[in-house]
């Protein structure tokens, strides 16, 4: 068993950006407090985006985009006081939409960081 929250990209980030929004601390410190009070749970960090392309220097592919923003959550949360030993991350890029990548709508619903808490399987 497992709880996702999910944040929509622009709580967190502006778009095709990986550095997080200064309003977003208040949240994630929230967050933080929970991790730091349920040391049984492992949390895992989740990056999605839309289909669309990028090709920056910095970002080469959506993967990368991904990656980045669910580290910088989870950079958050650590300096924020969670425990390293609980939080990983993962980038999925734009390989797991909720909704199909019809509208511009559609794609501002897939850019969005996941946080999944979970408890370890003995």
């Amino acid at each position: 068993q497992f709880l996702i929250i999910t944040f929509p990209e622009q709580i967190l980030f502006d778009s095709g950006k990986a550095q997080m929004k200064t309003a977003a601390e208040p949240t994630l410190t929230k967050v933080a407090a929970f991790i730091i009070n349920h040391p049984e749970l492992s949390v895992e960090v989740q990056g999605h985006t839309d289909d669309r392309p990028i090709r920056s220097q910095r970002y080469p592919s959506n993967w990368e985009l991904s990656a980045d923003r669910a580290t910088q959550v989870a950079r958050t949360l650590l300096e924020l006081g969670a425990n390293p030993r609980q939080v990983a991350t993962k980038g999925f890029g734009e390989y797991r939409p909720v909704v199909p990548n019809l509208s511009d709508p559609d794609r501002l619903k897939n850019r969005r960081v996941e946080i999944q808490f979970s408890l370890p399987q003995s």
